[in-house]
């Protein structure tokens, strides 16, 4: 399953034509709708880090959503020197108000260009070689509370730069936006599905999970980072043998997973480019 996050009814409106995804009745707190064939669903949050915070973990629980489902936010955003239209990945985010970046891992295949995202609190009239939005940083922390990383990403579609600024988005405009591009959103989703159903096939309990539990001595939360660790593992690096020499040399459980983490993001978090 694919969960889309839009700020804007605009945003989301030609989305939820293209991918024929219907209203849930039961959903009160923020609209959602729902393709259950097609694996995907759509939230809108409003405007906002707080709102996008919301909205993700209304949907993570209205949809009982499993851990290999995947988490796009989708919309628009500035940038200085970016042409209107065009679609990006972001590859880093920055929450402006207190600093804190992510690197989402984009691991696919893609010719979908890369970009840094800066969440801001409120808009600005100026513009950087960086894209702007005001939810992207709420939403990429909450999603990485319960799903995986190389299944959360931001997708932006640049509405306004530095030759062609704007005080207040129109509605029409937006939605056009989004619709040129469904397409190539939709050949991305088809992608992440791979991914995802990749890691929906691994075990509850991956591999390697109990010889760990037998070599080191995990407390309860360190169980639940070391599992998600391992199917990870067990998904990007399946040819690789886990309990190697340096491995064993390792006395402490939360080395484990320092060392676990550090092996894992050695892969490459740049798209690979046909």
């Amino acid at each position: 399953m694919i969960h889309i996050i839009c700020a804007l009814k605009c945003e989301a409106r030609p989305l939820q034509h293209h991918f024929q995804l219907k209203h849930v009745k039961k959903a009160e707190l923020f609209y959602t709708c729902l393709n259950e064939a097609r694996g995907i669903s759509l939230t809108i949050s409003g405007i906002g880090k707080q709102a996008s915070i919301a909205a993700t973990m209304h949907a993570r629980m209205l949809l009982d959503a499993k851990s290999s489902d995947a988490w796009i936010n989708i919309g628009v955003a500035g940038h200085k020197t970016l042409a209107i239209g065009q679609l990006v990945l972001a590859n880093r985010i920055e929450d402006a108000s207190n600093g804190q970046i992510w690197y989402p891992q984009i691991i696919f295949k893609s010719k979908i260009s890369c970009a840094g995202l800066l969440t801001l609190d409120k808009a600005l009239n100026s513009y950087d070689e960086i894209m702007y939005d005001m939810e992207g940083s709420g939403f990429f922390a909450t999603a990485s509370r319960f799903a995986t990383a190389e299944l959360i990403h931001c997708l932006k579609i640049i509405s306004d730069n530095q030759t062609k600024p704007v005080l207040k988005l129109a509605e029409k405009f937006v939605s056009e936006l989004i619709a040129d591009k469904t397409a190539e959103i939709n050949a991305l989703f088809e992608q992440i599905q791979a991914l995802s159903s990749r890691l929906e096939s691994v075990t509850s309990v991956p591999q390697h999970y109990e010889q760990c539990l037998q070599r080191w001595h995990f407390t309860q939360y360190q169980k639940g980072i070391l599992q998600r660790l391992l199917r990870r593992w067990q998904t990007l690096r399946p040819d690789e043998s886990l309990f190697e020499a340096k491995l064993t040399k390792i006395r402490r459980a939360n080395d484990i997973l320092t060392y676990l983490e550090g092996e894992l993001d050695k892969i490459s978090l740049s798209p690979k480019a046909d």
